[in-house]
């Protein structure tokens, strides 16, 4: 004979009857909350009002269309999952995304998603790392590129990708009306005017975060690709600082060479700034000028004039149209 199981007290029962609705609301209690900094724009207090002011209401003939959107890093990962520890491990700060279309259109034919970098140096190095390969140069903001539907740009600290989901979109139109509608930082000059001497025509610029060709010591290093006129390539790179953090940089050079057992030399002076010549078993013989506030090598082969202009690159234009130099004495 099976006995019943005697009721629970009535009290179990009657929190027992409550406990889904009370779990209910409470789910539908916490889906109100929500963050009035990533929605209120007016709001001073959120760091990316002052950007998404920047945003004109038209493009061209194209329109602004819904709420603009902004993720931290919080949450970059909801707008580019897979790819958002790569941003924010190169210095990312916020994005911000903007949606266009024709008048009367119910989905967007261009979205701008504009990403504060935090330093000109650090968009520079997101911007060359999205480029690609078949990537074509176009004159918009400091540095732009354009590929099929696509089209990316750098300004100040900010890099900006542009995608169209039409063909007739006036990509580069609205590129350049929304390059001069975002300001650079008062007081700010461009992170981009690199200081390269001419070295020949000019290829591919690149950045390198760290580790330059096996030297810990040398990071952030922008690289670009020279070629002469009998098709020579050489290899400029500069590292851009302060005094004292390039002072260190010329001590941590020397020392490496030294400690790797090769050879160099001050082979001149170009005003305020010393060239080295350095007599590499592995590399052939290449070249590097110490300035005021930035270093600036070459590998290579280099005639007396290019070494001028290696030299006269690596300090501030106002000193290097009144310096005189010796380079004419180099071998």
């Amino acid at each position: 004979m099976v006995m019943a199981s005697p009721a629970p007290p009535w009290p179990v029962r009657v929190l027992l009857l409550l406990l889904p609705p009370l779990v209910a609301l409470a789910v539908w209690m916490d889906g109100q909350r929500y963050d009035p900094g990533l929605l209120d724009f007016q709001k001073g207090g959120n760091p990316g009002s002052e950007l998404a002011k920047m945003f004109p209401d038209t493009l061209g003939l194209l329109k602004k269309m819904g709420t603009i959107r902004e993720y931290t890093e919080a949450n970059l990962y909801e707008y580019i999952n897979g790819h958002a520890d790569f941003f924010i491990g190169a210095g990312f700060r916020r994005l911000t995304v903007v949606e266009y279309g024709p008048p009367g259109a119910r989905q967007p034919t261009l979205v701008a998603d504009v990403y504060d970098m935090g330093k000109p140096m650090q968009a520079f190095g997101v911007f060359t790392d999205q480029k690609g390969s078949q990537a074509e140069a176009v004159n918009v903001g400091d540095m732009a590129f354009v590929s099929d539907r696509t089209l990316g740009f750098i300004k100040d600290i900010y890099y900006v990708r542009l995608a169209a989901f039409a063909a007739d979109t006036p990509l580069l139109e609205a590129a350049r009306l929304l390059a001069g509608k975002i300001q650079s930082r008062a007081g700010a000059t461009s992170g981009f005017t690199f200081a390269f001497p001419d070295l020949g025509t000019t290829g591919e610029t690149r950045f390198i975060k760290e580790n330059y060709r096996g030297m810990a010591f040398l990071n952030n290093v922008v690289e670009r690709i020279f070629t002469g006129e009998k098709g020579e390539v050489r290899t400029a790179f500069l590292v851009n600082g302060t005094p004292a953090t390039t002072q260190d940089l010329e001590k941590s050079m020397l020392a490496f060479l030294q400690g790797e057992g090769i050879k160099y030399q001050t082979s001149a002076t170009q005003g305020q700034a010393k060239i080295y010549r350095v007599t590499d078993p592995y590399e052939g013989d290449w070249f590097f000028a110490v300035g005021q506030d930035r270093l600036l090598g070459v590998f290579g082969p280099c005639q007396p004039e290019h070494l001028q202009r290696l030299g006269e690159a690596a300090q501030p234009p106002d000193v290097t149209r009144k310096s005189p130099s010796n380079v004419q004495d180099l071998p």
